[in-house]
């Protein structure tokens, strides 16, 4: 009867664990706050988050209160920061936005997670209280959320302040090793935290070293590879080689079928055999034995990306990341906000022309198919004739619309190391003058290769114009005829055989983001051996395989969240120098209604685009919107 009182007296919703959380202390005890702490994990495996919001007396029950981190509003100036002008940015790497006096002055332009207007806050809120027998929820609350969607909990950051106190502490000792902040971001998310690097600095240090990686057995074979990439689910493609019949196959793990045979050119099936029967002797591989010759695999949430931005790939093969010698083909792309992400990795047996066949003409093809294959617009490779004549065969076969683009920076800027006169050549006094003439002529050169030279003709006056300027006489004067003689012969031998592949005017009308250089691409595979969780020559094949797909697991996991948190965002600045005269939130949604009213009353159906034609009714909404 006592318990059924206190129930209907506090009106109580529901109770907590007494023996998990005894009421000793209230709400300044530590049950309380491990309360509260469990709260808000649960809060984020359901794809929201609560955080307190001070004390209330609900009928005169003091409470801890509980809402959602959307319930508040945004209490900036929304009109203070509509400005012209606030800090540029820029995602091309052409240091056109290198802070300049007057843009280190100028606003930043950010956003907020909190509704501008108290109508579009989330409501949610409970209350907890406490007597004597534990802890409870007390009714008065709102149970629903409203105004934002339910995000996924692998999407939503998880708080600092959340962390248990064993996670802080080690974080504190490690403080001292000057680690970088990459592995704490590491050992904190297979802790089950997923942070990022402020978060770590705000912390004020590192957790643990990566010496040891899920999943990695003592010993290194294909089948343990294998084994590990089909417990993750990932799709990959093996090329073995059957001694018996001395053909190759491809065998997938997701395909139902059997193993596909992979056919090669005479010449290039020749190169195969000679590579085959040497590693068979080195390895000492029995002729009952198949030979693993390459490896492919695609995660899923990578081909997914890819699926939505296909336009732009990147190619390259990075040497020394692990202890067989193994190249490692890696393929990038680049999402909506100028990000490189990595679709595809595959370790070779070497960089012959049979090799790059098979990751163009056959891997390509079965892991990403003619729906992605065909929307891509851009190739971008570096100068390894293998590789580019490979990739001129696929082109003709599976990409209908794609552009082979050879690398400016491997072009011009170290095709000029190798074949254009140095300073060394040139009298000392001159050394400035040859720097700066050397940097003049190189950008005159990549002006080819962008939307400086829209047409055909104005890239022929530019380079008229570029001779005629490098046989001025001055610069015969003071630099000499050897090297005049050698930048032309660097023009006449390795720049104007490859037009086809570098002119702008080529790809002008492909959606391709300006992009002609490889560096995007160079220095994700640099970060490869110079991360946090780096691979390197004494890496073996398992642990290379098994880094790479765990700093690819964080880097879209941490993609997941920043757009999510995109998502959630306001912009409280805008750009557009007719900010002023656009129409506010009350006209826009007074037409939206004029929309439906039309939609309803005569059966209309209206495409998105079709909104614009409503803008002569601003005036009709107004009417609507007085009454």
């Amino acid at each position: 009867m006592k318990k059924t009182f206190l129930l209907q007296y506090y009106q109580i919703l529901c109770t907590f664990d007494v023996k998990k959380y005894p009421p000793k202390d209230g709400f300044s005890g530590s049950n309380f706050q491990k309360l509260c702490v469990d709260l808000c994990k649960a809060s984020i495996n359901d794809g929201f988050l609560l955080v307190k919001n001070g004390f209330k007396n609900i009928k005169k029950v003091r409470c801890q209160e509980f809402v959602c981190n959307r319930s508040f509003t945004y209490r900036g100036k929304i009109e203070n920061r509509r400005i012209e002008e606030y800090r540029g940015k820029s995602y091309n790497n052409d240091r056109k936005q290198n802070r300049p006096l007057k843009g280190q002055t100028l606003p930043r332009m950010t956003c907020t997670c909190r509704p501008l207007s108290s109508v579009n806050r989330c409501n949610f809120r409970i209350y907890i209280s406490f007597d004597d027998v534990g802890f409870f929820v007390k009714s008065g609350g709102e149970p629903f959320h409203s105004h934002h969607p339910k995000l996924n909990k692998s999407s939503i950051r998880f708080p600092s302040k959340l962390l248990s106190l064993e996670n802080r502490r080690i974080v504190n000792d490690i403080v001292q090793t000057n680690a970088n902040h990459g592995v704490a971001v590491n050992v904190m998310k297979r802790r089950g935290a997923s942070l990022n690097r402020n978060q770590i600095r705000w912390l004020g240090g590192l957790c643990n070293d990566l010496k040891k990686s899920n999943g990695v057995y003592k010993a290194d074979s294909t089948e343990q590879m294998l084994e590990y990439l089909d417990k993750k689910g990932y799709e990959y493609m093996c090329l073995t080689q059957d001694s018996e019949k001395r053909k190759l196959y491809n065998e997938m793990n997701l395909s139902q079928s059997e193993p596909q045979e992979v056919d090669l050119p005479l010449p290039e099936q020749r190169s195969c055999d000679k590579f085959v029967d040497e590693h068979r002797k080195l390895l000492e591989v029995r002729d009952d034995q198949k030979l693993m010759m390459g490896l492919a695999w695609v995660l899923p949430l990578e081909k997914e990306l890819l699926n939505l931005f296909p336009e732009v790939i990147f190619v390259d093969v990075i040497a020394d990341t692990n202890k067989e010698e193994r190249p490692l083909f890696t393929a990038t792309a680049k999402d909506s906000n100028g990000k490189t992400f990595t679709f595809f990795r595959a370790f070779l047996p070497n960089q012959k022309q049979w090799v790059f066949r098979w990751i163009f003409s056959s891997v390509f093809m079965k892991f990403f198919g003619e729906s992605i294959l065909s929307r891509v617009q851009v190739i971008v490779s570096d100068g390894c004739q293998q590789e580019f004549s490979q990739i001129d065969i696929a082109i003709k076969n599976g990409f209908p619309q794609a552009l082979r683009v050879r690398c400016g920076f491997h072009m011009v800027t170290l095709g000029w190391k190798t074949y254009v006169l140095n300073k060394n050549g040139i009298e000392k006094k001159e050394h400035r003058f040859h720097e700066a003439v050397c940097s003049h002529l190189r950008l005159w050169i990549y002006s080819w290769m962008c939307s400086n030279c829209e047409t055909e003709l104005e890239y022929k006056i530019s380079k008229l114009m570029f001779f005629r300027f490098l046989n001025t006489s001055e610069i015969k004067a003071r630099l000499g005829k050897p090297f005049i003689s050698s930048v032309e012969n660097f023009i006449w031998s390795h720049i104007e055989p490859h037009e086809s592949h570098y002119f702008f005017f080529h790809r002008k009308s492909k959606l391709h983001f300006d992009e002609f250089i490889n560096s995007v691409h160079e220095g994700t595979n640099n970060a490869l051996r110079h991360s946090s969780a780096a691979i390197g020559p004494s890496s073996s094949l398992m642990r290379s395989m098994v880094v790479m797909t765990q700093n690819s697991d964080l880097a879209t996991s941490e993609k997941a969240i920043l757009n999510s948190k995109n998502m959630m965002h306001t912009k409280l600045y805008t750009s557009l120098a007719c900010s002023q005269k656009l129409v506010g939130t009350r006209i826009r949604y007074n037409i939206l209604l004029v929309v439906s009213y039309l939609i309803i009353l005569f059966g209309i159906n209206f495409s998105i685009g079709s909104i614009i034609y409503f803008v002569p009714l601003l005036y009709f909404s107004k009417i609507i919107g007085s009454h």
